[in-house]
């Protein structure tokens, strides 16, 4: 069993946003963002996730396994790192709190998974959240080459 936590990634194939996708939108637009500082999670880049499940499902690893980002962020550190890497105004992510929202859902405060396990077993190694953004950069369906 693989628990896995928050991914982000380009969705090509169905129109849903993640949290990556819906803060560099808002960016881009130049709407703020309000993110909250309060909830620590750890994001997970979609492609590198599936790799590693399916490494995984290879070795015919046995238990529970979280398969995880490197990093442990709230929402508020992703949005500047993701304003940072896309070349958005940072200045759009405004700190925000759970406890000021309209969440219907309760969850806990501090949501951070350890991959030490699968790490250790796959010999492999999480995918920071900044390597992470890069890939997705690198690979923007929206954006332009100028070219040589």
């Amino acid at each position: 069993m693989a628990r896995v936590s928050l991914l982000y990634g380009w969705n090509r194939l169905i129109d849903k946003e993640n949290f990556v996708t819906w803060a560099l939108s808002r960016l881009r637009a130049g709407e703020m963002v309000n993110l909250f500082e309060d909830r620590r999670t750890c994001p997970t880049y979609a492609p590198h996730c599936a790799k590693v499940l399916l490494r995984l499902l290879d070795k015919e690893g046995q238990g529970i396994y979280h398969v995880a980002g490197a990093d442990c962020l709230d929402r508020y550190e992703m949005g500047l790192k993701v304003a940072e890497e896309f070349g958005l105004p940072s200045s759009l992510c405004r700190r925000a709190s759970v406890a000021d929202s309209d969440l219907i859902a309760k969850r806990g405060r501090y949501l951070c998974l350890s991959s030490k396990k699968a790490e250790a077993e796959l010999d492999i190694r999480m995918m920071s959240f900044e390597d992470g953004l890069k890939a997705m950069r690198s690979t923007d369906p929206g954006r332009v080459d100028v070219g040589d």
